[in-house]
């Protein structure tokens, strides 16, 4: 990405796919994992 980002996961909106045009950036393995943990503890997923 060209400039720092944040991601803020208490606020996720609803997303519709064709909203993405194009790909702007890409994050680590790493970030995206965590990124995740933080979505899945906010939703209190549960298998």
């Amino acid at each position: 990405m060209t400039k720092i980002s944040a991601i803020d996961t208490l606020q996720l909106p609803g997303m519709d796919v064709q909203r993405f045009i194009r790909k702007i950036g890409q994050i680590s393995q790493d970030k995206m994992i965590e990124i995740t943990l933080a979505i899945v503890t906010l939703i209190e997923y549960q298998e």
